[in-house]
């Protein structure tokens, strides 16, 4: 039996332009989300992005943050920088010593430059941290379940 691939929420499947029209903003206005790190959307051999369905899921959590709840850009940053990736991915202590997401508390760990353990190798469009992204308006019980 064959995986039905169209139903892959991590396949990127929407340009910017269709992403942007799906969400009601402006191409630029992803442009900026991108910039600012709070999306990771794919590139395309030629560098143009396309966006899964996790993707429009997360930035739908963003548009609530700023619409709903006045929420900065600057401010859902550092919101994503609060998700204890170190927790969900169950790293050593030696791994968050050398990682740029245990110590950076301005970027989401999908932005670190130095990773370290099983982030290493790893797509952070894949991983449960990026995942977890989509639902940042309930950061508190996440942080809370990684400490229970």
């Amino acid at each position: 039996m064959s995986k039905n691939i169209t139903n892959d929420i991590h396949k990127p499947v929407y340009t910017i332009g269709v992403a942007a029209e799906l969400l009601n903003v402006s191409v630029p206005t992803l442009r900026k989300y991108e910039d600012d790190n709070l999306i990771l959307p794919y590139r395309t051999e030629s560098n143009h992005r396309r966006y899964s369905p996790k993707d429009i899921e997360i930035l739908q959590c963003i548009r609530k943050m700023i619409d709903e709840y006045g929420v900065s850009i600057s401010g859902i940053g550092r919101l994503l920088a609060l998700i204890p990736c170190w927790d969900i991915k169950h790293c050593s202590q030696s791994a968050r010593e050398n990682c740029d997401a245990y110590y950076n508390e301005d970027i989401p760990c999908w932005s670190a430059k130095t990773k370290q353990g099983t982030c290493q190798e790893e797509d952070c469009r894949l991983c449960a941290v990026y995942d977890s992204a989509s639902n940042i308006s309930h950061l508190k019980e996440l942080i809370k379940g990684t400490h229970e």
